[in-house]
């Protein structure tokens, strides 16, 4: 498969899931509304295709700076926006980009990624306690 047609897959994949329940302790918000990710915590996966899988953990700073650890690493290189569902974040100086949508609670969001390699991939977070 030609990696641009494995993109698409991925991105067609990623942005068709559609809402999941969230946790109990979620927000409280008026019908239409979306719960904002500021200041919030999310930890899950992210699977480069071809192999790289590793849990993350996110925290998405209000100045929009985003603070991400893996395998025990933690950075602050990435920013972060967020417009109604669709939030989309960067890495490491765009080398790497994330975009996915959260569920109208603020629990869970899920997407695709892609970098300057040509690679893509897919994630999923929960809302979480950052460590």
């Amino acid at each position: 498969m030609r990696p641009i047609a494995i993109a698409f897959a991925v991105l067609t994949l990623g942005l068709a899931w559609g809402p999941v329940s969230g946790p109990a302790e979620a927000q409280t918000l008026a019908a239409g509304e979306v719960a904002s990710i500021s200041g919030r915590q999310f930890e899950g996966r992210a699977a480069w295709q071809g192999g790289d899988d590793r849990v993350w953990q996110l925290l998405f700073r209000a100045d929009g700076v985003l603070v991400y650890s893996y395998d025990g690493q933690v950075y602050d290189n990435g920013r972060w926006v967020q417009n109604e569902r669709l939030v989309t974040f960067h890495t490491n100086n765009y080398y790497a980009q994330y975009s996915g949508l959260i569920d109208p609670a603020g629990s869970q969001f899920r997407g695709t990624m892609y970098n300057r390699n040509g690679s893509v991939g897919a994630f999923e977070f929960q809302a979480s306690a950052y460590r």
